[in-house]
């Protein structure tokens, strides 16, 4: 059984803790 879930979710995190202190970052680019 793949662990398909479990990667969304980790990417899903690291994108979330990534667009959190760098909001203005991404935007101002």
């Amino acid at each position: 059984m793949s662990c398909t879930f479990c990667a969304v979710l980790v990417l899903f995190s690291l994108m979330n803790v990534h667009t959190l202190p760098e909001f203005p970052s991404p935007v101002h680019d």
